[in-house]
């Protein structure tokens, strides 16, 4: 399991928490009137059992977290004693602290995603910008891409993991396939240099003529990736499809299907010289 399977477990459990909460304070006319006595029976032992949960959580996961995650799980922690929570007030305090924490965990968690898909953009605007002034680059890429995709994908995975994207494509059975050495992704490598993971599919495009055909075929390959998302290391909502040619063409639009989104990028290895004004 990873950390994001385990959080969204712990999540469920936060969330039932706060419905039962809800239901115990609307049956709860007058304050004072637990008569069933089920703050100090049944809550409050589940506030101390879900702070000792998200304890072993961060003690596991603290090498993987994003930062912004970890100091929100790390401060929710020094605050939270239920142990010292009693009756009704305790169920009160338990339910917002809890409420807070699981908000602030999953904002945090969100931004993390957002920076990952900046951080690829940041890394194909700097590829294309360096084939417009650096020849030797420009050559490479050339032979790359008269040599065929598989040049092309291996060439972008160096570049995308200068960066700190480690790029792979869907394999026929949902495994991820590492460009460069095109074998089944060493996770343990991906975790020690906290790496982003992407899912990408190269096509080379003679022509403006054939890159609607070649997207096409690049978002099916892409389509076929089943494998449950490493939230924390994968940017699992957006696939990127690149689109390698001589000149610069216009790629197709972005295709939004579901929660996934196809990003289509052009790079041209002969890129037309920027204007002069």
């Amino acid at each position: 399991m990873d950390w994001y399977e385990d959080w969204r477990a712990i999540s469920i459990r936060i969330g039932a928490y706060l419905d039962a909460a809800k239901l115990f304070f609307a049956s709860v006319p007058v304050e004072g009137s637990d008569f069933h006595a089920v703050s100090n029976t049944s809550f409050i032992p589940n506030a101390k059992n879900l702070k000792e949960r998200i304890q072993e959580f961060v003690k596991l996961y603290s090498d993987e977290l994003p930062q912004s995650a970890l100091d929100a799980s790390n401060h929710f922690l020094s605050i939270f004693k239920p142990g010292r929570y009693n009756g009704i007030a305790g169920v009160q305090g338990s339910s917002l602290f809890l409420a807070e924490f699981k908000s602030e965990f999953e904002l945090s968690i969100a931004g993390s995603a957002e920076y990952a898909k900046s951080l690829v953009e940041w890394a194909f605007i700097h590829l294309q910008r360096t084939l417009v002034v650096d020849k030797d680059v420009g050559r490479k890429w050339n032979e790359a891409f008269s040599s065929g995709e598989l040049s092309c994908e291996r060439l972008g995975a160096v570049h995308l993991l200068s960066h700190g994207i480690w790029a792979f494509k869907a394999h026929a059975i949902g495994e991820r396939t590492d460009l460069i050495l095109g074998e089944p992704i060493n996770f343990n490598d991906v975790k020690v240099t906290k790496s982003v993971l992407v899912l990408t599919e190269w096509k080379t495009v003679g022509s403006q003529g054939e890159i609607e055909s070649k997207s096409k075929k690049a978002k099916k390959q892409a389509e076929r990736y089943g494998v449950g998302s490493l939230a924390g290391f994968e940017l699992a909502t957006n696939r990127y499809i690149i689109l390698v040619s001589r000149k610069n063409l216009m790629p197709p639009q972005d295709i939004k299907d579901g929660q996934l989104l196809y990003r289509h990028i052009n790079i041209a290895v002969e890129p037309d010289p920027p204007s002069v004004s």
